[in-house]
């Protein structure tokens, strides 16, 4: 009687109704595993650092930088109103829209009239890309731009259906809009949508011409803003063509997981030869190729994570040549063939998880802020004063960062080479005093943290009375950082 009712339990969560809920929130349980042990990074803390700030500051901060990201930033500012600004509550965020990005391309495989076998592993598969991994466990806009991207391609298919209906192109406009606010990029989507339309859809080309023209003059305010900044995207270097078609194949989806990567790409390759959807291929694709030749003729833009949402056509791409595997001699409907699908899809998943585990690590973003933050709470108190390193190398950049990601482990020290909050400047991370000029504070312990590769932001260029009026304790060591502990001289 159990097993037969273990049976019907197994049909229903596996039927084609709640099948696509069931693997979602598979999907969501497993990314919360360990969601806040990697310590938050420069990018994460950028985000805090913006959102965590009133809303007219939040405003006429984006008019001076990171317009790109405004409307990621509003949205983060009442989630952490509500729930914290700590790693494991803004990072929540990331992997609900992964979740629901599994769900809607179950639904769009299936709207595409590919059957419940590619949707299946479709939402499987998204669920393994380590892109997807890596932008569901960050604090940033990634992994929402590839859900609104989903979403928008289910509207045109649906759109495409009716074209001469005016509701349905509104509705393509207004989701086209709010996709290219979430993140400017976005909009390259348009292109590839454009050239199937095209080829696929001819007599409806002038009416999403139309409705991509309303889309686009509706996001004017983000991509005037986003265009007026773009030298504050002059870290990113211009690159050989050769790196940047290895990043296009292997960095934008697999993060390089190379055995996950090699069969991925055959795949999606055999998916091409099978004469997979032609949105498909344009969607995984079109945007990486445009976004590449823009960093090679004109200015370097491209990166990586930017590409983000292009990850749900991959997933249907590779699904769908999963799909068209087949033993010699068999029909696609054989058993001996559904065998081998699941060994392959049971592969692809299985050489997905050493890369999970890696992105759940404690320094898996490059960063041991959270180590470093934890031990100045714990050796020091309300009152002691923090003084930090001169920006002279990356890693003395980024301790700064650090007190804002970190915010509540420093709540009480004096952060001593601060001039300028945050919120009351139009920079993310505020302004500071050389470390030569900060002040002396009144307590009786300061902490010295420091690049232990930069011997430049060492004793030699302490201020003159930390070395007159302190003297030195002790050293604590870590990987990126050292901390030195000076007392007051009675």
């Amino acid at each position: 009687m159990l097993a037969l009712s273990d049976a019907r339990l197994v049909r229903f969560i596996w039927g084609p109704k709640v099948r696509p809920f069931t693997i979602s929130v598979a999907g969501l349980l497993a990314m919360l595993w360990n969601l806040s042990t990697p310590s938050l990074w420069q990018d994460e803390a950028a985000t805090i650092g913006a959102s965590n700030r009133s809303l007219p500051s939040l405003l006429h901060l984006v008019t001076k930088i990171d317009a790109v990201h405004a409307t990621y930033y509003a949205f983060i500012h009442f989630w952490g109103g509500a729930f914290g600004f700590g790693a494991f509550s803004l990072r929540v965020p990331s992997i609900i829209a992964v979740a629901v990005s599994a769900y809607l391309l179950f639904h769009l495989a299936q709207q595409l009239g590919l059957g419940l076998n590619v949707a299946t592993w479709a939402s499987i598969i998204f669920l393994s890309l380590p892109r997807t991994e890596m932008s569901g466990s960050e604090a940033r806009s990634n992994s929402m731009t590839a859900t609104v991207i989903i979403g928008l391609t289910m509207v045109l298919i649906w759109t495409l259906k009716r074209d001469t209906s005016k509701v349905r192109w509104l509705a393509f406009a207004g989701l086209a809009a709010v996709a290219t606010y979430l993140f400017m990029f976005n909009a390259l989507i348009l292109i590839a949508y454009a050239i199937f339309i095209l080829i696929k859809h001819r007599k409806a080309f002038l009416p999403f011409v139309f409705a991509s023209a309303l889309a686009l003059v509706a996001s004017l305010p983000v991509l005037i803003y986003g265009y007026a900044e773009k030298n504050q995207v002059g870290w990113i270097t211009a690159k050989p063509i050769y790196q940047y078609a290895w990043e296009a194949i292997i960095a934008v989806d697999y993060n390089r997981a190379w055995p996950m990567a090699i069969l991925g790409i055959s795949l999606a390759i055999f998916a091409v030869l099978r004469r997979a959807p032609l949105i498909l291929i344009l969607w995984a694709a079109l945007p990486s190729t445009l976004l590449l030749l823009v960093s090679l003729t004109i200015h370097p833009y491209f990166v990586d994570h930017y590409l983000t949402f292009t990850t749900g056509g991959t997933a249907l791409l590779i699904a769908y040549g999963l799909s068209q595997l087949k033993l010699p001699g068999k029909p696609l409907e054989a058993p001996q063939t559904r065998l081998l699908q699941i060994f392959v899809g049971v592969l692809i998943g299985a050489l997905a998880v050493p890369s999970f585990i890696a992105s759940r690590e404690p320094l898996a973003k490059g960063t041991e802020w959270a180590r470093i933050a934890t031990t100045i709470n714990q050796i020091s108190k309300p009152g002691d004063g923090i003084l930090l390193p001169d920006a002279v190398s990356p890693a003395s950049r980024s301790l700064d960062l650090m007190i804002v990601a970190y915010a509540p482990e420093f709540a009480g020290r004096i952060d001593l080479t601060l001039k300028a909050t945050p919120e009351s400047t139009d920079r993310i991370f505020g302004k500071r005093w050389r470390e030569v000029d900060a002040p002396e504070p009144a307590s009786n312990r300061v902490l010295m943290v420091s690049d232990p590769a930069d011997r430049s932001s060492m004793l030699e260029k302490a201020p003159s009375w930390l070395q007159s009026k302190f003297k030195y304790v002790r050293t604590i060591k870590f990987d990126t950082a050292s901390i030195r502990v000076f007392e007051r001289i009675s």
